[in-house]
C-alpha cells in the first residue's frame, strides 16, 4: 500500500508540478539548526510519500471551495499538518501519537508514527477532528461563555457587537489606533532567546501561502520584524531591548491615562527581564503588581530540568517616560518575599511550584519594587536587587 502511494505521488507530481508547494527551509537568521543537522533541506521532506499524497489531494479539494468555508478548511488543514509528518512519535505513557511541537522544537523521531488521517472518531489530529475543532471555535465565537467563580459557566454578552478589529500586524507600529483610545492592553512579549517561534511557525508557511492566507514572499525568510533574539550575544540583547522599546512606546501612545497594560512573561536569564524592564521604563509603562499564573501543564513532554510552569503576570499603568529606572544586573532569587509567599500558597493547594517558578516571579518582583520606589520618592531612583549568595 505504501509503495502504491509512492508510485501515485510520482505520477501526480510529473503531471502536476505544483501538486506540492515549494518549501525551502530558510537558513539565514536561525537560532535552531537541527533540521539541517537531521539532513532536511525542504519542509516537504518532513512528510512520507503517503502523507504527501494525502496532503496534496486534500489541498486540491480545499482549493475547490470558496469564501469563509475555504478559509475554515485551510485552517483545519494547518492544524492537521502537525500530526501527519515524520516528526510524530508515540507517547507510550499516554498511548497516543505525540504531534510535532508537542515540545517547542523540531525533535528528531527515530520511529515515526503515521495515523489514518480520515478516522472520524478516535485519532488525535485526523482531518475530521481538525475540522470539528474549527466548528467548536466558531460556535464559541457565536455564543461565547466564561467561567464563574462558583465553577459554572455563563454567557458573555458582547455590548459592542461588530466593533472588533482583528488583524496580523507588527506591535512596533500600530498607527491604525488613535492616541489615548485604549483602556486595556493584554500582550505576551517574546521569550528573549528561548523559543524561536518564527522558525517553528515557518513550517506552516508553504501550505498557507498556497491557500492564499499569507503572501508567497514569506516563503523565502522569517519575518523581518521579529523581536526574539537569535543568539546570546550583547548585540542580540540590545536589539531585543530596542524592539521592545518601540513596541511599548506604541502601546503607551494608544493608552488612556487610566489604562492598564498586562503582560505575561517567563525567563530565567536575567538579561531577558532586564531588557524588558529597560523598554518599559523608557516607554512610560510602569509595573504596579505581579502574580503567577499557571501557563504550562506538567506533562512529561513539556517538563524538563528548570522548567517554568507558572508565568509571571505583570500589571502596569500608563505613566511618564523615564519615571523609573530598570534595575541592572538582575539576579533571580527563589527566596524573596513574594516568591516565598506564592510558593507556600501554591504548594498548600496541592500544586507544584518549582524553584524556577519562584525565581521567575522574583524577577518580576524586582522591577515592580524598582518602579514603586521611584514613585514614592517622586523622582527616578535606581534599585539594585540583592544578589544571590555565592
Amino acid at each position: 500500500m505504501f509503495a502504491d502511494a509512492a508510485k501515485a505521488l510520482v505520477a501526480l507530481r510529473a503531471a502536476k508540478p505544483a501538486f506540492l508547494p515549494p518549501s525551502p527551509i530558510p537558513r539565514e537568521g536561525r537560532l535552531d539548526d537541527r533540521l539541517f543537522k537531521y539532513g532536511y533541506q525542504n519542509y516537504s521532506e518532513l512528510f512520507s510519500a503517503r502523507q504527501q499524497l494525502h496532503l496534496g489531494l486534500l489541498a486540491e479539494a480545499i482549493e475547490c471551495l470558496e469564501g469563509d468555508v475555504r478559509e475554515a478548511f485551510s485552517i483545519a488543514f494547518s492544524d492537521h499538518l502537525t500530526t501527519n509528518n515524520l516528526l510524530c512519535g508515540y507517547a507510550g505513557d499516554w498511548r497516543r501519537l505525540s504531534p510535532l511541537f508537542s515540545i517547542r522544537a523540531f525533535r528528531h523521531i527515530a520511529r515515526p508514527v503515521e495515523i489514518n488521517p480520515w478516522l472520524r472518531k478516535n485519532g488525535r489530529g485526523t482531518f475530521p477532528n481538525a475540522v470539528r475543532a474549527i466548528q467548536r471555535a466558531s460556535k464559541a465565537l457565536l455564543a461565547p461563555q466564561e467561567p464563574t467563580r462558583a465553577g459554572a459557566v455563563r454567557p458573555v454578552h458582547d455590548q459592542a457587537s461588530g466593533s472588533w478589529d482583528m488583524r496580523r500586524a507588527d506591535a512596533q507600529n500600530i498607527a491604525h489606533l488613535a492616541d489615548a483610545s485604549i483602556g486595556l492592553v493584554l500582550t505576551d512579549p517574546p521569550y528573549f532567546d528561548y523559543i524561536s517561534y518564527s522558525e517553528l511557525g515557518h513550517f506552516f508557511v508553504p501550505w498557507m501561502a498556497r491557500f492564499g492566507l499569507i503572501d508567497k514572499s514569506c516563503l523565502a525568510s522569517f519575518p523581518a520584524d521579529q523581536l526574539a533574539a537569535i543568539s546570546k550575544s550583547p548585540d542580540a540583547a540590545e536589539r531585543f531591548t530596542a524592539g521592545m522599546t518601540r513596541a511599548f512606546k506604541e502601546i503607551r501612545r494608544v493608552c488612556k491615562e487610566d489604562a492598564r497594560i498586562v503582560f505575561t512573561y517567563q525567563n530565567l536569564d536575567g538579561r531577558g527581564w532586564e531588557a524588558l524592564a529597560k523598554a518599559m521604563a523608557e516607554s512610560g509603562v510602569i509595573p504596579i503588581k505581579t502574580f503567577p499564573l499557571l501557563g504550562d501543564c506538567g506533562t512529561r513532554l513539556h517538563r524538563r530540568e528548570r522548567s517554568i510552569s507558572w508565568d509571571a503576570i505583570v500589571v502596569c499603568k500608563a505613566g511618564a517616560a523615564n519615571s523609573w529606572i530598570a534595575p541592572p544586573d538582575l539576579v533571580g532569587q527563589a527566596t524573596t518575599t513574594l516568591s516565598r509567599t506564592w510558593s507556600k500558597k501554591v504548594l498548600a493547594a496541592g500544586l507544584d511550584f518549582s524553584e524556577s517558578d519562584a525565581t521567575n516571579i522574583s524577577f518580576a518582583e524586582a522591577i515592580v519594587i524598582a518602579a514603586g520606589t521611584a514613585s514614592k520618592q517622586g523622582a527616578t531612583a535606581q534599585v539594585r536587587p540583592r544578589r544571590a549568595a555565592q
